[in-house]
C-alpha cells in the first residue's frame, strides 16, 4: 500500500482524505477522511458557480438579440469590467 500525504496550503487545516489503490477492484478506496476545514472555501470561484449580475444579463440579452458571437460578447463584457 502506497500512502501519499498532501496538506492544505492553509495553516493547520484539519481536512484530509486518505485512500489507497485497490488493484484487485481497480478502484480507489477511502480509508479515512476529515471534511472539516478552518478557512474560506473557493467554492464560489469555480466556473460552474459564477453567475451574471442583472447589468451583465441585460447586456448579454441585447447581444443575443443582435445575433452577436459568444467570443465577442465575452470580450465586450471583460472590456466593460462587467465580469
Amino acid at each position: 500500500m502506497n500512502v501519499v500525504l498532501c496538506r492544505s496550503f492553509k495553516i493547520n487545516c484539519p481536512a484530509f482524505i486518505q485512500l489507497y489503490a485497490d488493484r484487485a477492484k481497480d478502484s480507489l478506496v477511502i480509508t479515512s477522511c476529515c471534511v472539516s476545514y478552518n478557512h474560506e472555501s473557493a467554492f464560489d470561484e469555480y466556473p460552474e458557480h459564477r453567475r451574471l449580475n442583472e447589468a451583465q444579463k441585460a447586456k448579454v440579452t441585447k447581444f443575443l438579440d443582435l445575433g452577436t458571437s459568444a467570443s465577442f460578447m465575452f470580450t465586450c463584457l471583460l472590456n466593460c469590467a462587467l465580469l
